[in-house]
């Protein structure tokens, strides 16, 4: 199948439409439609084409049996990184720290339940997941891929228009695309996106990556 064997072309022009195009489409609103049907039908879409992949063992995607020493360094890295995310939040805007849980706090418990299953889990499925399979034999090695799976994470987040939330997107995909490479499933990464991303719409730096108003 095509899919299966692509030519090295073909990889490199899917890379740059999906991962480059389709962002600046979006940000330039070439594209003017809601952003997340898109991106779950993405994930959809990628989540289709790795289960019927021969070649790539997708019940691995999902094992849940990582070790519980993963899940406390997730933890212990989380909590200071944390501290420092409500530091940025306060010095950016005392105003919306924590501005969510105080005044809005149905939206909040809302994002808190939605948030994973229509942000984080296709973003794991196309950029992590879709993305090593597919293209990390462009660049070199599993350190390139990391990398270059981060710089496109947050090229996905130009669409809210602001440097800040491009910037912890791009850390966030380190970490992220890392904690996927090192245990070879999308559990772990999942869980570390999901505390990272209700920090941050708790702590206040969540108006960097909304398109409402929260007034």
């Amino acid at each position: 199948m095509r899919w299966q064997n692509p030519s090295i072309w073909q990889q490199m022009a899917e890379l740059l439409f999906l991962f480059a195009g389709m962002p600046l489409l979006f940000f330039f609103k070439i594209i003017d439609i809601p952003f997340i049907p898109m991106l779950c039908f993405f994930a959809l879409l990628a989540n289709g084409l790795l289960r019927h992949d021969r070649r790539f063992r997708y019940d691995d995607l999902w094992k849940t049996n990582t070790k519980r020493t993963v899940y406390l360094s997730i933890l212990l890295i989380f909590i200071p990184i944390a501290v420092g995310m409500s530091l940025l939040a306060y010095r950016i805007d005392p105003y919306y720290f924590f501005f969510l849980p105080k005044s809005h706090p149905l939206l909040w418990v809302l994002v808190l339940i939605f948030y994973p299953l229509i942000s984080v889990l296709p973003q794991g499925l196309v950029y992590r997941a879709l993305f090593f399979r597919r293209y990390g034999k462009l660049f070199g090695s599993q350190w390139g891929t990391i990398l270059a799976s981060a710089f496109f994470f947050s090229l996905g987040h130009i669409l809210f228009r602001n440097w800040i939330a491009v910037a912890l997107s791009f850390a966030g995909g380190l970490l992220f695309a890392y904690r996927y490479y090192k245990n070879n499933s999308l559990v772990p990464s999942l869980f570390e996106h999901i505390l990272y991303g209700w920090w941050l719409f708790t702590c206040g730096l969540g108006i960097f990556f909304f398109h409402g108003d929260f007034h």
